[in-house]
């Protein structure tokens, strides 16, 4: 009895850290095609996993700059859609971020 309930807790525990961790690949692919990285925190095929980290050192000052303005919107984003799939792998507002944050540099 209530067996099911704690299966069933146990595979959407691990069905949101996996798209935790996609989450986090996909910022931290956005950040180093960007340029907004000093070094590589996830190479090309590497997967997040629970020691994975962005670390202030590892942003550019424009990065670290971008970060409040594009990764945590993003994230605020993810948290309220009902689409979290959908969200995990929308850029369009961090692009658009990006571009204005470059576009205030060049105007300043």
């Amino acid at each position: 009895m209530g067996y099911g309930n704690e299966i069933h807790s146990s595979i959407n525990g691990r069905i949101y850290k996996q798209m935790q961790y996609r989450f986090f690949e996909n910022i931290v692919k956005f950040l180093q095609d960007t340029g907004l990285t000093t070094k590589v925190i996830l190479s090309e095929n590497e997967k997040a996993d629970d020691d994975s980290e962005i670390k202030v050192s590892d942003l550019t000052k424009e990065g670290f700059t971008f970060y409040p303005v594009g990764i945590r919107k993003w994230i605020e984003k993810y948290d309220k859609s009902k689409e979290k799939e959908k969200a995990i792998n929308d850029f369009a507002s961090s692009k658009k971020s990006l571009r204005s944050l470059k576009l205030k540099r060049v105007h300043n």
